[in-house]
């Protein structure tokens, strides 16, 4: 995880893709659209900046009932992240381009 500058790996967790087609390459996000898109987020949710926004990139699930990787994380790359303040927190998705921003929560 990368957060707040600071690079760890605490805690369990089972990060190694189960199949080839989880995996995708720093060059597949779009980074640079990423500290906009927290700004834009915090001012549609009424916060007066991003504050504490904390971000996952990871890909989405297949949905396809019919296929061989149906409900693994083979499909798009997606980034989920949060922005918020002492009082309030807003989580949204955003496609790897920086495109399709939504509030999820």
């Amino acid at each position: 995880m990368y957060r707040r500058g600071e690079v760890s790996g605490d805690g369990a967790a089972i990060i190694q893709p189960d199949v080839a087609e989880e995996q995708f390459g720093l060059e597949d996000v779009a980074w640079d659209t990423l500290a906009s898109a927290a700004e834009a987020a915090a001012a549609e949710a009424g916060l007066e900046g991003m504050g504490d926004a904390t971000f996952s990139v990871h890909r989405t699930s297949d949905g396809d009932i019919d296929s061989e990787t149906f409900a693994q994380p083979v499909g798009p790359v997606e980034v989920t992240f949060s922005v918020g303040d002492d009082y309030t927190d807003a989580f949204y998705t955003t496609a790897a381009d920086g495109t399709g921003l939504t509030r999820v929560g």
